[in-house]
């Protein structure tokens, strides 16, 4: 329990530890969110929804243990894989349903995967913008 009149965690701990965090961000990302509709063309075809650019920098992306499922669609079994993704705190809002996609990373396998985001982790103090991914194969 603190003194009276004092504090266990400073006002600015998060503000403080933010630059800590960013430096485990060692590969690069964006995030882009697709727009609400389409376009319907004078011919009768349709243009999908424009992406718009969410964020551009530094992020961290992490296989979670036991994330793996195996969804039946039909006749074909996908499998989906669970990660933990980090950007920066200054970050944007991301929403559910924005998709991330890896740029550039001392893995060369991740470059170039994609990922949706299927939920945020708050947190009362915060480093990084922290979230969960789901990376989709699509079975045979």
């Amino acid at each position: 329990m603190p003194l009276p009149g004092t504090r266990v965690i400073h006002s600015r701990w998060s503000e403080h530890h933010e630059p800590v965090a960013s430096g485990v961000l060692t590969s690069e990302c964006k995030i882009l969110r697709g727009a609400t509709t389409g376009t319907s063309m004078p011919d009768g075809s349709w243009l999908p929804p424009a992406e718009n650019m969410i964020y551009t920098g530094p992020c961290r992306v992490v296989r979670v243990a036991r994330g793996e499922t195996h969804p039946v669609q039909g006749e074909r079994r996908d499998t989906t894989h669970r990660y933990s993704a980090q950007v920066l705190a200054s970050a944007p809002e991301i929403l559910v349903g924005d998709a991330l996609l890896v740029t550039a990373s001392k893995d060369a396998n991740m470059i170039g995967r994609s990922f949706r985001v299927e939920g945020m982790i708050m947190g009362s103090e915060v480093w990084s913008r922290d979230m969960v991914v789901m990376e989709f194969e699509a079975g045979s």
